[in-house]
This record gives C-alpha cells, structure tokens and sequence, in this order.
C-alpha cells in the first residue's frame, strides 16, 4: 500500500518516511495541501494519509475538507498528526473525518499502532445495495467494498428479494424511486418478513419523500442524494452499531 505524508518539515517528513519503509509501505510525499491534492489526482494508488495539521497557506483540516468534499478521494483514510494534542483539534479533525490522531514527534510504535487499526479488516456485515442507475450503483458498490465490507448489488426490488432467499445480509441501501416495485415496498416487505435487516434509503426526490416519514415507514437511516461516499460510510457504521 501507498502512504501519503504532507509534512511541510523536511524533518518530520523523513522520520515518517523511514518509519513507513522499514514497515513495508511505498511512501509518497506532499509539502503542501496543494502538492498533496495534485498528488491525489494523479496517484489512484494511494490507500492512506497522514498529514499534519500546522502547515503554511492551508493546513491539514483543510485537505480533510478537500476529502469530505471529493466524491472520488473522499473514502482514502487520513491520520491527522500535530505536535500539540489539544481537545479541540482532536475533535475536529474526527468531526471531519479523520480516523485517528498521533502527537509529535512521533513513536513509531504507536503510529504503526494507529495504522494497522485504520487498516485492519473489518469485522463487518454483508450489504446489500438496490439501485436502479448504473451509475450509481458502481459508486456505492465501489465504495462500501473498499471499506472493507461484503456487497451484494442489485438493480430492482424485486432482485433484492430474490436474493434474500439465497443471501443472508444485515444491512440494505435501497433507493425510493425505482420502477415496478419502488424502495418503500421494499421496506414494508423486508421490515415484516425480515424485521432484523436494517434499511438505509435514499433518495433525489426528498421534497416528495421527507425523512420523517420515510422513518415513521420503519427504515433505519436516510439519506438525500446527492450524497458524499462518507455519508453512507459513517450511516453504515452507526447501524452496525445499533
């Protein structure tokens, strides 16, 4: 796996690197937010960040911002460093979206610690997703698979339904508006012959189907599209963790 370092203390940077190399990893490195942005759009490999928050012009929380905001890197883990730990950085950089959070100078005990958590497989259910677009389909399959989890991907209510008599799965994300059978009598239909499945709906056509009412109808979570890859990502953990 690839590692990418924004680090603009050439210091700190080669202690990271030689740190990463002696443990296996191939290493790229990024002096600024806008180097370590131009990297990402041109290195598909990179698999992990860690970036240090105090950097010149933008600093770390705003290459989290640039992640959370970019459907096709907004998935790749980040590790936030600093060589203070207080309270509120910490918070922020997790409210943001980071995985974790090491101090400098950095041990290297702790920071491959740190590291095998956020890469550690995941212990996770099988999600089933059932989209009629294409599309988007592919992103979330894409999406949810390299978090780790098992997929199963459909393109109708009706597939889904055939293969809850073959596959056993503890979360689907369905779509509302599908043609024949739509996403609601999916969830009426999964919610009484399957009660122990959680459902995550979503849809583009929230102005018709509100989240209250989609709740009231028994689903689990929902979700307004267009959405952000980490929106599904964090409502999938928070249901594993109902």
């Amino acid at each position: 796996m690839k590692v990418l370092i924004v680090e603009n203390d050439p210091k700190s940077a080669l202690e990271l690197n030689g740190i990463l190399v002696k443990n296996g990893f191939e290493v790229a490195q990024a002096s600024s937010v806008k180097n370590a942005i131009n990297t990402l759009q041109t290195d598909l490999s990179i698999g992990l960040i860690i970036s240090d928050i105090n950097m010149p012009e933008s600093n770390g929380f705003d290459l989290l911002k640039y992640l959370n905001n970019n459907k096709m890197h907004n998935d790749i883990p980040i590790l936030m460093c600093s060589e203070t730990g207080d309270k509120e950085s910490v918070l922020k950089s997790r409210r943001m979206g980071a995985r974790d959070f090491i101090i400098k100078p950095i041990n290297p005990d702790i920071l491959m610690e740190k590291i095998g958590k956020i890469l550690r497989p995941k212990s996770a259910p099988r999600v089933m997703v059932v989209e009629d677009d294409e599309f988007i389909l592919e992103i979330l399959e894409k999406t949810i698979k390299r978090e780790g989890f098992e997929v199963v991907a459909v393109s109708s209510a009706r597939d889904a339904l055939q293969e809850l008599e073959k596959e056993k799965v503890e979360i689907i994300i369905s779509d509302i508006v599908m043609p024949g059978m739509d996403g609601l009598e999916l969830l009426k239909n999964v919610k009484t012959n399957f009660p122990e499945i959680r459902m995550l709906m979503i849809t583009g056509h929230s102005g018709r189907y509100g989240k209250e009412s989609v709740m009231e109808a028994g689903a689990d979570g929902f979700i307004s599209k267009p959405f952000k890859n980490i929106e599904i990502t964090r409502t999938i953990q928070k249901l594993i963790d109902i």
